[in-house]
């Protein structure tokens, strides 16, 4: 259980940060960062996170989905310690970007690689623990 909550801290603080960092350094110039990755500032909003039921719902979802976690966790379900982490930093990001949801309406993204829709860290440790997890468990 350790390893699914440190992990989601973790992911979670790297995520907020990076989001941060890019708002102060990237705030109104893209940089380029190599011919495949380009450091762009881009806020998703999408018509329902204006809606506060549906910002609500997905609280309910989020915590519903950590409450679960924790006590699969505790019964041993993870049968590894990476599949603990990968549960971990997919609840972590999806935190973030709830966090981002909540507060503005809006998530943040900054890595854009030209061929792939704009993302984030957030998104990241959401695909790659839940690929993580799922491989491990």
């Amino acid at each position: 259980m350790i390893y699914l909550v440190a992990s989601g801290v973790l992911f979670l603080i790297i995520d907020q940060a990076s989001k941060r960092l890019i708002e102060l350094r990237f705030a109104d110039r893209p940089a380029d960062c190599g011919p495949f990755l380009r450091i762009r500032r881009v806020s998703n909003s999408h018509r329902l996170y204006r809606r506060s039921g549906f910002r609500v719902a997905l609280v309910v979802v989020w915590t519903a989905a950590f409450a679960s976690a924790l006590i699969l966790s505790g019964r041993g379900s993870f049968t590894g310690v990476p599949a603990a982490i990968g549960v971990g930093a997919a609840l972590g990001g999806a935190l973030g970007n709830l966090l981002d949801i909540i507060r503005t309406k809006s998530v943040r993204d900054f890595i854009d690689l030209g061929w792939w829709p704009v993302f984030n860290v957030a998104d990241v440790a959401i695909i790659g623990g839940l690929a993580t997890a799922f491989l491990r468990h």
